[in-house]
């Protein structure tokens, strides 16, 4: 739902939009099928696509790779087409395994930028994302098979289990495992309230 821009509204609100369409179906205002809420992916969340306002408030930025979520692949060109787009807009550090070699017979959603927001957050702990290091940097490894099989650990630092444990259940190579994003939600407020 489109809002006014002044500072303190959204431009666009997907849980008031899902809350208006649930409305409507309740009220027969909608035939099932008529309306749906289509989810749509970044594809690129990362450091730098992250600015801060004023206000201390995150702003997502660059929103040139972003399509609709959930693309059922049904056969190898549409599989390598999804690999060829991801290649090209997708930061490798911060892609989600599955568009590194897409299969067919799947679905890609919107778990990719849970994948990419776990990057993030490691990337904002430890400066550099989690598939950047020694080994792939300096000795010529493979970002690509550190990210297909989410081989990274965590750096001796002082911050609570509880992140890591968040940014561990977003980094996980199969993407049913992933958290969605109400989970990524309930999860963060419970390291919040641990810190306090």
């Amino acid at each position: 739902m489109s809002k006014s821009r002044s500072h303190d509204e959204m431009v666009f609100d997907g849980d008031e939009e899902l809350e208006r369409l649930q409305h409507q179906g309740a009220n027969g205002n909608a035939h099932s099928g008529e309306t749906e809420l289509v989810p749509y992916a970044h594809r690129d969340l990362k450091p730098g696509n992250i600015m801060i306002s004023d206000e201390n408030q995150p702003i997502l930025m660059d929103f040139g790779s972003t399509m609709k979520a959930r693309i059922k692949i049904e056969n190898r060109s549409q599989a390598l087409l999804q690999q060829d787009i991801a290649a090209e807009q997708s930061t490798m550090a911060y892609r989600a395994p599955e568009l590194f070699d897409v299969k067919t017979g799947i679905t890609l959603d919107e778990k990719v930028d849970i994948w990419s927001l776990g990057c993030t957050l490691y990337a904002l702990a430890y400066s550099h994302s989690p598939f950047e290091n020694t080994q792939t940097t300096e000795q010529g490894g493979s970002i690509a098979m550190a990210v297909m099989g989410a081989q990274y650990k965590h750096q001796p630092s002082a911050y609570s289990q509880g992140l890591r444990n968040l940014i561990d259940s977003m980094l996980k190579v199969n993407p049913k495992d992933r958290p969605d994003i109400h989970e990524v939600i309930r999860m963060t407020e419970e390291v919040m309230q641990s810190l306090r």
